[in-house]
């Protein structure tokens, strides 16, 4: 409240070594309250563990450090989730990782989206200037604009006390 944040109105978006931190945190029972998730070329981690070996051992001389996250438990399928996919990705097994996290958050029912970028480097939101960067990115801030429920003007229905 001393900040004017208004906690219902709260997203995540994560890259690269980033997503098993979000993931880890909202994959838990007690996990906070937030209105959706977006993953561009993430590592990611899923309840039974696959891939998590092979992304520690592609962290391990990155400084990501996917063995001290809390262990992913629980999926909530009510969670909107957005995962962007980069086709000429350099880090082994992420885009079979993100295929297996899509399928195992549709499996327990959570709406999900996958955007598969084919000719996409990892971090092409800031190396790659093409028209289907722009539009990734495009469709990237409409999904979290239709999350918070704001038009295209960015301005929401109500936008209560913290926003006036």
């Amino acid at each position: 409240a001393a900040l004017r944040i208004d906690d219902s109105q709260v997203g995540f978006m994560a890259s690269s070594a980033n997503g098993p931190t979000i993931m880890s945190t909202l994959m838990q029972p007690d996990s906070p309250d937030v209105r959706f998730a977006v993953y561009y070329y993430s590592l990611s981690l899923t309840p039974d563990g696959r891939y998590t070996d092979e992304f520690a051992a592609a962290c391990q001389n990155r400084g990501c450090l996917v063995e001290e996250l809390a262990g992913v438990t629980t999926i909530d399928p009510a969670l909107p989730v957005f995962i962007v996919k980069a086709g000429q990705d350099f880090i082994p097994h992420i885009n079979e990782g993100l295929d297996h996290f899509a399928e195992t958050l549709r499996a327990a029912g959570a709406p999900v989206t996958v955007v598969d970028y084919a000719d996409g480097v990892h971090g092409f939101d800031t190396q790659q200037r093409t028209e289907e960067s722009a539009r990734i990115i495009a469709e990237t801030v409409d999904f979290m604009r239709a999350q918070f429920d704001l038009d295209e003007t960015g301005a929401a229905p109500d936008p209560g006390p913290h926003f006036r």
